[in-house]
């Protein structure tokens, strides 16, 4: 029977130091999460994760550690701790885009539509609603979401769009979920831009 592997209570006993230790790293491990090939350990040392993570995975499978220190990139956020004047620690995170580095090196990203396309102006304009809820969630900080928001708020601008429905859209997203916020902080920080910045190449 298959309840037949299972091991008695007695069997897994530990003695009190161990199992309070063990415990311990149970918890650690619970605030470990995994997205396709990647694994964020934020708690426990990279050593005894690494051990524990090479008893679950076959020894085929050659596991490589991509990131480590203060900011660690994972998803689209960079994920990092800070301590409070209390003396508390607090997480943080910000958006992280890939894609900026591969502009830095000439690459060519068409990020949003053209103004002038066959597609509805929901459609068009609705992007402006959907990465707004995406640097929400990714961001923690007020100044953080706003460079993103200002971004986007930049290459809309640039593209051609209508000045007066892009503030339409972005009021509309900060009135129902970031009340501290108003479009005037994103107008304000678009006009506080260099020239050669608003100008860049669409």
């Amino acid at each position: 029977m298959a309840c037949d592997a299972i091991p008695s209570h007695e069997s897994c006993v530990l003695p009190s130091g161990q199992l309070g230790s063990k415990i311990q790293d149970l918890r650690k491990l619970a605030l470990c999460t995994r997205y396709i090939d990647d694994l964020w350990n934020p708690l426990m040392k990279k050593a005894k994760f690494q051990a524990i993570v090479k008893q679950i995975y076959p020894d085929w499978l050659k596991l490589g550690l991509e990131a480590e220190g203060e900011h660690v990139n994972y998803l689209d956020m960079t994920i990092w701790c800070s301590k409070t004047a209390a003396g508390e620690i607090e997480w943080h995170s910000k958006l992280y885009d890939k894609k900026v580095k591969m502009l830095e090196k000439g690459l060519k990203l068409n990020k949003f539509p053209h103004p002038e396309s066959k597609l509805s102006k929901r459609c068009k304009y609705g992007v402006i609603t959907s990465q707004l809820h995406r640097y929400n969630v990714a961001c923690t900080q007020t100044r953080e979401f706003l460079k993103p928001a200002t971004a986007m708020y930049t290459e809309y601008v640039k593209k051609g769009y209508v000045i007066k429905t892009i503030d339409q859209y972005f009021e509309m997203f900060l009135r129902s979920n970031m009340k501290q916020i108003s479009i005037k902080a994103v107008k304000q920080r678009y006009q506080k831009q260099p020239k050669q910045q608003k100008s860049q190449q669409k």
